[in-house]
Parts: structure tokens; sequence; C-alpha cells
């Protein structure tokens, strides 16, 4: 049996103690954003958020400028169609930021944990959090539903939304389909295990992961499971997709490329530990990173080896992400808080280790 201690003491106390509106703060791994212009890489970990230079690893600021132990940052920072950097954190608090000076905008106070991403439109904003709510904010933090959607447990995962129409998973083990005009339900789907990342919405059909160890194709209509496949351990991240496979890992430590039209196994890989963040198709290549440090680069469409990079020091949790001809990783526990490694040969190009102090 694969042992990983821990994501293990971290799922079994996120599906313990979810229920208990927003109580549990889960152990912080880095959320990683990227600027459109792909310029500038946003980080949050721990105390504070770090803009760093994505062609050199330079610093450019840091959000607070000095550490404060009473804010914890967990989700992945997200970059505004107005030019905006919203980052959530565990203080129950949504900060917009200037992406070029870190100095705040506004603040929303979401009266619990935050530790999903908002999903950030032209028109509004939509922020889940642990204590259940889903809020629909204005481009300047101010509500604009007459109240928020409740679950009866955490939304971890921001929505996505498609023609006025909002769809989110919940710790309650439901899919929602919601109004985005005023939060109210236009169907709701049990799926039989918790849900705490986005479901990927193409062509009609909401493909996701629960913990109930499934993969799951959904209607976006109507809400209809149209098929699930069993995976071997718990599906912590949102499915990626590219010519007709979908790509997705789950905590047992496997790696599975499904055809959408039916969710059967095109291929299959095993690497060298459980896998929490969700995958990225660049070209004819998959990039996935695994708890045991290793970002593995395989072919899409054999899942046959490319090459693979490990870190030194530290796990891998946050999802890689691609920035001009590179992909970012952002390890846990090691030095090293973001590493640019070459996507074609797999090579360190540059690290960002903050200032001790």
């Amino acid at each position: 049996m694969k042992r990983f201690p821990l994501i293990a003491v971290f799922l079994l106390l996120a599906l313990s103690l979810s229920a208990c509106s927003g109580s549990f703060a889960p152990t912080s791994w880095p959320g990683l954003g990227i600027d459109p212009a792909g310029e500038t890489a946003f980080l949050a970990y721990q105390n504070q958020v770090y803009a760093v230079d994505t062609a050199t690893g330079a610093l450019q600021w840091t959000y607070p400028a000095e550490a404060d132990r009473k804010r914890t940052f967990f989700a992945p920072p997200v970059y505004t169609p107005n030019g905006e950097v919203l980052v959530g954190g565990y203080d129950n608090i949504l900060v917009s930021l200037d992406p070029a000076l870190g100095t705040e905008n506004w603040i929303f106070d979401a009266g619990s944990r935050i530790v999903g991403s908002p999903l950030a439109t032209e028109d509004a904003i939509y922020l889940p959090t642990a204590g259940g709510n889903l809020y629909a904010l204005d481009l300047e933090g101010n509500p604009i539903w007459d109240a928020p959607f409740h679950s009866e447990k955490d939304l971890w995962a921001p929505p996505v939304l498609d023609n006025g129409v909002l769809y989110v998973g919940g710790m309650d083990h439901n899919l929602y389909a919601l109004n985005a005009s005023d939060g109210s339900i236009r169907w709701q789907t049990p799926l039989g295990g918790a849900i705490n990342s986005a479901p990927l919405l193409h062509e009609g059909v909401l493909y996701l992961g629960t913990f109930a160890q499934q993969v799951v194709a959904v209607d976006a209509e109507i809400g209809t499971i149209l098929w699930d496949v069993p995976t071997d351990g718990w599906v912590w991240a949102t499915p990626q997709t590219a010519s007709g496979l979908l790509y997705v890992g789950d905590v047992s430590g496997a790696f599975y490329a499904l055809k959408m039209e039916d969710g059967s196994l095109a291929w299959q890989s095993i690497p060298d530990g459980p896998i929490v963040s969700q995958g990225l198709v660049v070209g004819d290549t998959v990039y996935f990173t695994t708890e045991s440090g290793t970002l593995y680069a395989v072919d899409a469409a054999k899942g046959g080896p490319v090459w693979e990079y490990s870190v030194e020091k530290g796990e891998l949790y946050t999802a890689p992400q691609p920035i001009n001809g590179d992909i970012l990783i952002a390890p846990t526990g090691g030095d090293a808080l973001l590493i640019a490694v070459n996507a074609e040969t797999g090579a360190k190009r540059w690290q960002f280790t903050p200032e001790k102090k």
C-alpha cells in the first residue's frame, strides 16, 4: 500500500470536520496565479502573498509588507478582468490588490474562512467560503444578491459560469446549478462524495471528481449523470481536457486519461506519490505533480514519459502553471517557494526563495 502521511491526515480532517461551518483550516500549501500578460506570478502562502517576476524569479512585492501571523493564505490569487488581484484568507477576508504595487483596493469580510479562489468575471465576483456561503459581489466588493447562496457544508471550490448559470460543487456531496442573477437553485445532483474542486465544463457537460473515488460526467442543462467511473482514490482536482481525453489524478497515486464520451480508460500512469493538483495540458504534453515532489511530463496521447523533475526539498500540491515556455511549480516545505522548469527539457531555469527575517 502506498503511504502518504501528510495528505492522508489532511483529507481525513477535511471529511470529519467540514461540517463545522468553517471551523477547520487545512494545512496550507501555496496557491499560485498568473497575470494575463504572463509577466508576474502571484503566490499565496502562509502569512503573505508574493509577486514574482516570471522572467527572472525576482521579488516585486509582498502583501502584507510584514508577515502577520493572524493572516494565512491558501487560495490561488485571481487576476480580474478589470486589472486587480483577488486573494482570500483564513481570516475571512477577501482582499483586492493593485497588481503592480501590492496595495489594497478594497476588502470584503466573508464571515468565515476562504479556502477556494473566487470566480471573477467582467461583471461580478463569486466567492465560495468554508461557512457554506457563495457570495456574489460587484467589482468593488459590494454584495449584489439579497442573500448569499448557502450550502449545509463548506464550499471550497470556485464556481463555473456559463450563460447565466453558476455550477458549484460542495462538501455536502451535491453539485449545484444556480441562477447567477440571484443565487437561486436551478437543479442539484447528489454525487455520493465531497466535491472540493470546480467542475470542467465542456460542450454542455460537466466533468468532475469526488471523494467517493470517482470521476463523473453530468448534463449541464438538467443535472442528470451521464456516466461515472471509479478511481483508486479520492479525486481532489478539476479534470483537464484535450483531444477528446480527460486527464485527472487521485490521492492513491494514479493518473488517468479517460475518454470523454464514456469515461473508459485510454491510459493510466503510476507515478511516485499521491496527486492532489490538477494536470496541465500544453500541446502534446501533460504535466502533473506528486506529493513526493516530482513534476512529470508525459505524452498526452499515450502516457509515455517525456521527462521528470524532482524538487530538492518539499512536496508538490499546487497545480503547475505554464509561462513563456516554462512550467512553474510551487513546493511546500522546501527552501524555494517557486521554481521555473523548462517545458521541453525539464531543466530548472530559476527559483524564488524569500529572504529569511
